[in-house]
Formats: structure tokens, sequence, C-alpha cells
């Protein structure tokens, strides 16, 4: 007489071994760590490239509870986890929008300041060269013989050239 034995290997949704460990945790099952293992209850969470598995006899249906108990609270904490990082993304997102924002905010004012500047020295060099040509003809009236009298009408310097012949 032969006994066959048919064993099951059921693979944990967990990515990554926090997640199992909190999962047990929650459920306050005592576990044992190992190198590439966990040991619950005298059963064995194995672990192989990143995947944590069971292996178990297909007869075993308390093994079986137990690993779709372990495995429900696994995925919630995952749904958990998950639902906060979307939030974290989504604050990270609007707060890089809102830093972006500032950006162009800053970017537009030091235009603008840049502007201001290029107005105000032309408007500086208008008036040195106002004020050299008013001089230029100040001395070449007075070098005549003219009197110069100067009156501002409308924001404009008017130079009368005066000559008293005697």
């Amino acid at each position: 007489m032969s006994s066959r034995v048919v064993v099951n290997t059921l693979k944990f949704c967990a990515t990554c071994v926090d997640t199992l460990t909190q999962a047990l945790t929650v459920l306050k099952l005592p576990c044992v760590k190992e190198v590439n293992s966990i040991i619950v209850n005298g059963k064995r969470i194995e672990m192989l490239n990143g995947a944590m598995f069971m292996r178990i006899q297909s007869d075993d249906r308390s093994t079986a509870m137990f690993f779709a108990e372990i495995n429900s609270k696994v995925a919630e904490i995952e749904k958990q986890l998950r639902a906060v990082q979307a939030e974290r993304n989504s604050v990270l997102q609007a707060e890089a929008k809102a830093a972006d924002e500032m950006y162009r905010v800053r970017q537009i004012q030091k235009e603008q300041d840049r502007i201001a500047y290029e107005r105000r020295q032309l408007e500086l060099e208008r008036q040195s060269f106002v004020e050299a040509k008013k001089q230029a003809i100040i001395e070449k009236a007075k070098a005549m013989g003219y009197s110069v009298q100067e009156r501002i009408e409308n924001g404009a310097v008017k130079l009368k050239l005066i000559k008293r012949i005697y």
C-alpha cells in the first residue's frame, strides 16, 4: 500500500518581509525569524527571491485556514500602505506644484525687476545726455557773448539766449 502525499505551495501576497511581520504582530502570533524563513506556531514560512510562501499538505485544512488568515491580514495592511503612499504622493505633488508656481512667480518678478532696472538706466543716460547737451549749448553761447536763461515748461528744459547790444 502506497500513500501519496500532495504538497501545495501557497504564496503570500506580501511584497516585503516587514509587511508579513507586521501582519503577524497584528494577529498576535509569535514568530521566530531565521535566515530564509519565519516559524509561526510551528509552521514554516519560507522566503526565496523576495517571495514568501508556505508549503502544506493538500489535506491539511487547518494550516490552509491559518495561511488564509495571515494572507488576508497581509493584504489589508498592504492596501492601507498603498492608500498612505497614494496620499503621500498627492501631498508631494501638491507641494511640487506649489513650489513650481512660486518659482514661476519669482522668475516673473526677477524679469520685472530687470526691466525696471533697464528703464532706470535708460532714464539716467537720457538725463546725462540732456545735461551734457545743455552744458555744451551754454558754453558755446557764452563764448559767442550770449547770456542764457533756463526754464522748464511741461517737463522740457528751455534755454533762452540773450544778447545785449549797447
